[in-house]
This record gives C-alpha cells, structure tokens and sequence, in this order.
C-alpha cells in the first residue's frame, strides 16, 4: 500500500491522474459527489444535481489539462457560490425582502401570501433561477396551476421581476409570459400598459440604433399580443397604435388586427343584448383605434387588415342599434282649447330697461326643407301669443315658419274678426244636387229610344258589300290564271 500511496504520489507530482487514484478518490469522498436530495424539491432540480454529479466523476477520470472550468448558465451564476445556493436562508430575512419587495407596488390588489414563502423569496430575488423549467416549477410551487384572473400583489412583483430582463441573455420567456397570463386584467390594467410601455422602448430602441434584426422567444412574441388584447382601446389607444410600429412581430401585427372584432362581439354577447354605456364606449373607441391605423401612413398590410376589421365592428355595431327596442314617447297631457291656452298664459314680463333685447333665434335651413302642415287650432294659439305681446319672429322660430306665414295668419284672424263685427253674412254653403224626379226620368228614356231607332234606321240604309270568297277558292282561281 505504501508503495502505491508512493506511486501515486509520483503520478500527481506529474499532472497525470490514472484511473486508479481517480476512483480511489471517487470512493474516499461519496459525500461531495451524491446528491442529498432535499424536502420541497422538484424532479427538475434533482435531475440537475444527478448530471452535476455524473459530470464532476466524468471529470475525475479526464487527464489534467483536458480539464476546464465549467461554464455558469448565467452571469450571476458565477457571481454565488454553489454553496450560497444550497445553504438555508432565515424565515425572518425571507418574509422581511418579500414584504419590502411588495411595498413597492401600488396599493391595490390582495396582500395574501403563498404557502411557501422560500420559492416566492427566490423567484423576487436578483438571482432568477438559470433555466425557465426550474422557474415554472418555483412559480407553480407559490400559485396553483391554471391559475386566472388573480388579484394577487406577490404574483404582480414576481410577473415584473420574471421580465426585467426581456429580450437579454438570462431570460425567461415561459415563467415570465405565465404568470403575466395569471394576472386580472381589469385590476392591472395599469401595470400591463407599464409593462407593455417598457417592452416597446426596448424594441423601438433596438430598431433605431442596432443594425441586426432583433430576435425574440415564441414566449415573448404571445406575451406581447396577450398584453395588446387585455388593454382598453380608449384609455391606451396611443400605446397600442404603437405596438404596430413593432417589426419584430412581421405579419402578426395584422393577426392581432382581425382578431379584434372577435374580441368585440364576445363582449357584445358577454353583455346578453343590454347595450350598456361602457360597452358602447369601447365599441366606438375600437373604432376609432382601427380608422386611426388605416390610414396613410401605417404598413400596408396592418391598413388593409384595420380596414377589414373596422368594417366588422361597423357591423356589430349596426346589430347593436338595430337590437335597441325604439324609445317610448313621453305622455302627454290632455290638451286644452287655444283660446284657453292663450287665456291661462301669463303675460310676458317686460325686459330689464338696461338689457339689450335678446337676438332672435336664426330660422334653421335645413338641407331639405319640409312643409309643416298646421291646424287650425295651433294656427290660432300661435296668432294669440303674437297679440299678447311676443315677437313674431320669436313666434315663428318656435314653430319652424317663416315670420311672413305667421303674419299672414295673423290677417286672416283679424279680418275674420272684423267681418264678424260689421255682420257680414257669411256665403251660403253649397247645396247638394237634387235628385231628379220620376217625369225627369221618363223623358231621358225616351230621348234615349228615340236616338237608338234613328241610329238603327241610318245603318240599315247602308248597302252590303259582296262577301267575299273563301280562301280555298281563292288559291284555285289564282292557279287558273297561272295555268293560262
């Protein structure tokens, strides 16, 4: 045994390791090369620690300078020891950073914690896990699977610290996009738009100063177009015009496009055919958002595709109205006679000695002017109100005349009135026609006889023509003289 201790001695004074001090040393430490596994752990994370294991007994085995240190998965990998990652952290540290880190946000949402505190800490901490799978698996750990319309502010801080670092080295795509996706998005409204606010810049910064086309995850690209869809088109139509201008999303940017007025018609039946303000609000501001990208100066391919799903929103929004059952009129009260009418009203009050009189209303020209049949009854309340004491322009403005009509009226009632006084007899009112008696009758008839005999006289005097022959005995007749 001394004589191998010796040799092998030798063999590592020499920079070589043999196979057998390799395995030697394998069996003298079982401890730093087997994984322990540890309680809360994922089958992710201690298939990791297996390869990391097989991977530093692989390296026991490689000759001295073939061996090289390995590569960290990410920057602050190689910053923390392995040891750091492993080594236990106090309850109390971990519950103080979670709630400093929730202090940050804005004050709205629920407070609640997960049940596991540790894998929260880690996913707000500045070192994100290296690999997206081990960061799905800590998430599902603090919030269940299938997780929807989430109120929570621990899940918001973790959504905006999985994406701090979108479009760099390090990312995480997956974990990121999901836990966005778990979020309320009427809650967050706010922070969405923030989020999608801090995406554009980084595209839109990329676009104006690098030279090589920007590549993003297919994670990033569906993060992008679910934030587009979650905002409203009235609050953050200059944001969401913008996501247009975004030419990483190529042909996709009119994919988001005619998926809007699907988006519109299932808000329409969400609301079971009650046309409520908020829902006609966003339709015509969904409008007016797609008019605004149809115009002349966006991408051809995003104007035509705003131009087609403007045309369907159009026609939701005609299905809207014409589904609105029509208004009904307001009751009336019993009307009154005109001359009680005038009667009951009070009398104008005379205008202020310092005021000026105020203007007449403009008489409306409409573009296609109508004749307004009046009776006689409106026609004599309105000359009433003209000899109390009202303008007649005023008069006539009311009624949608011309002052000339109404001062005619007014004539017509004032010489009616004059030729009531002076007892001018009104003209007799036309008589029927009488009907004729029984001698009347007798003496048309026998005109009419006489009349029927004369003409039957005069067409017999008439001679008859010769009738002529059949047409059999015309066709021989003709075939005679031929033959002749």
């Amino acid at each position: 045994m001394d004589m191998a201790s010796d040799q092998d001695d030798d063999d590592s004074g020499n920079g070589l390791s043999t196979p057998a001090s390799a395995w030697t040393t394998l069996i003298d430490a079982p401890a730093a090369t087997e994984p322990v596994p540890r309680p809360m752990e994922s089958l992710r994370s201690r298939l990791a620690r297996w390869r990391g294991a097989l991977g530093g007994a692989a390296r026991l085995f490689r000759p001295a300078e073939a061996q090289s240190p390995p590569l960290p998965s990410a920057p602050e990998a190689a910053a923390m020891p392995p040891e750091a990652e492993t080594a236990p952290m106090d309850p109390a540290r971990v519950l103080s950073d979670i709630r400093a880190a929730l202090r940050r946000l804005p004050p709205k949402g629920n407070s609640d914690l997960p049940p596991n505190p540790a894998s929260l800490h880690r996913l707000l901490s500045d070192r994100l896990p290296p690999t997206d799978f081990e960061a799905i698996d800590l998430l599902h750990d603090c919030f269940p699977r299938g997780t929807r319309n989430s109120t929570s502010r621990a899940l918001l801080a973790v959504a905006r610290n999985l994406t701090r670092t979108f479009g760099h080295s390090g990312r995480l795509p997956i974990a990121g996009g999901k836990a966005w996706t778990m979020l309320d998005s009427d809650v967050f409204s706010d922070e969405l738009a923030d989020e999608l606010t801090r995406i554009g810049d980084f595209i839109l910064h990329w676009q104006a100063t690098e030279k090589t086309f920007l590549i993003l995850e297919f994670a990033e690209i569906e993060l992008i177009e679910y934030l587009f869809e979650s905002l409203d088109p009235g609050r953050h139509a200059t944001l969401l015009t913008r996501v247009m201008e975004f030419k990483v999303l190529s042909s996709r940017r009119a994919g988001l496009l005619r998926r809007v007025p699907a988006r519109v018609r299932r808000r329409v039946e969400a609301g079971h055919g009650a046309v409520s303000p908020p829902l006609r609000r966003y339709v015509d501001d969904t409008l007016a958002m797609l008019d605004q990208l149809a115009g002349p100066g966006s991408f051809a391919a995003v104007a035509n595709a705003a131009l087609t799903a403007h045309a369907e929103v159009e026609r939701i929004a005609a299905q809207m109205t014409a589904a609105l059952p029509p208004p009904s009129p307001p009751p009336e009260p019993p009307p009154l006679h005109p001359l009680m009418r005038g009667l009951a009203a009070p009398p104008p009050a005379p205008a202020p000695a310092s005021a000026a009189p105020p203007e007449p209303p403009t008489e409306p020209t409409p573009a296609r002017p109508t004749r307004r049949r009046f009776t006689k009854a409106q026609k004599t309340e309105a000359v009433l109100r003209v000899l109390q004491g009202e303008p007649s322009e005023a008069v006539a403005a009311s009624l949608g005349i011309a002052a000339k009509q109404l001062d005619d009226w007014r004539n017509a009632f004032l010489d009616a009135g004059n030729a009531g006084l002076t007892g001018q007899a009104a003209p007799p009112p036309p008589q029927p026609p009488s009907e004729p008696s029984m001698d009347d009758l007798k003496s048309r008839l026998h005109a009419l006889i006489e009349t029927v005999e004369h003409l039957s006289s005069q067409i017999a005097q008439i001679p008859d023509s010769p009738p002529e022959p059949p047409p059999t005995e015309r066709k021989r007749g003709r075939a005679r003289e031929k033959g002749r």
